[in-house]
């Protein structure tokens, strides 16, 4: 005799019920995890102050206030952070070796930096956050003078620069997203800014300075040694997480 109709219908959702899922089901906790992780990862853009105070003991100096400009990369965990940037760096324009050069100075360098929180909130809670930070940043800058003097024109001097900059930061940070595919998850926004304050500590700062000699017109001195002294600086970042 034929089956009633209501077992026949019964019998398909059985089997569907029976046959295994498509995507296992370790597999399906796995991307379930996944778009619940909030997002970590940032890009950072930044401006840097700073004030130098480096001399050497044969005249050659780098004194005065420059500025520049960090693109790079970040990490915002719940109790550290950290950064790396490819630095931008314009100059000091102040006069050097005992005035007698108005030198401009210019260069590349990069920096690492890792912040930690002296708080027990979250470093994105809404009160902000603070913490202690150790960098270590390299530079390698030029400084060029075309002035004349009485007879002392040209002075070009080069500098590698690698130092250690412990300090402070202050944060302020938006509550992180979670990990998704919708558009309010995917837009690029801004997620805050680190204000961080240090003083940079040189552990190599070699130079080498070459200058027309005001004895002998036309005959050039070269002269190379180690600068000594520290940097004071002054960043602002922002933050953008996409």
């Amino acid at each position: 005799a034929p089956a009633p109709p209501a077992a026949e219908e019964a019998a398909p959702a059985a089997a569907e019920e029976a046959a295994p899922p498509l995507v296992p089901a370790s597999v399906r906790r796995a991307l379930s995890a996944r778009s619940a992780e909030a997002k970590h990862s940032v890009f950072s853009i930044g401006v840097l102050g700073l004030r130098h105070s480096l001399k050497s003991g044969e005249g050659n100096e780098v004194l005065g206030n420059a500025g520049g400009v960090a693109l790079g990369a970040g990490y915002v965990a719940k109790s550290w952070l950290a950064t790396g940037s490819v630095d931008i760096l314009l100059g000091p324009y102040e006069p050097t070796r005992s005035e007698r050069f108005d030198v401009d100075f210019y260069g590349t360098g990069a920096t690492l930096w890792l912040g930690f929180s002296a708080q027990t909130l979250d470093l994105r809670s809404p009160e902000g956050g603070y913490g202690f930070g150790l960098g270590l940043s390299y530079a390698d800058t030029v400084g060029r003078s075309a002035e004349v003097s009485g007879t002392t024109p040209d002075y070009v001097m080069r500098i590698t620069n690698l130092s250690l900059v412990p300090g402070l930061f202050f944060t302020w940070l938006r509550p992180a997203r979670p990990r998704g595919n919708t558009p309010d998850l995917l837009a690029t926004r801004l997620e805050g800014e680190i204000l961080s304050l240090g003083m940079a500590m040189p552990l190599l700062s070699a130079y080498s300075a070459r200058y027309e000699s005001a004895v002998v017109p036309g005959e050039s001195t070269t002269e190379k040694g180690r600068l000594r002294g520290y940097s004071l600086t002054l960043s602002l970042t922002g933050l953008l997480g996409t």
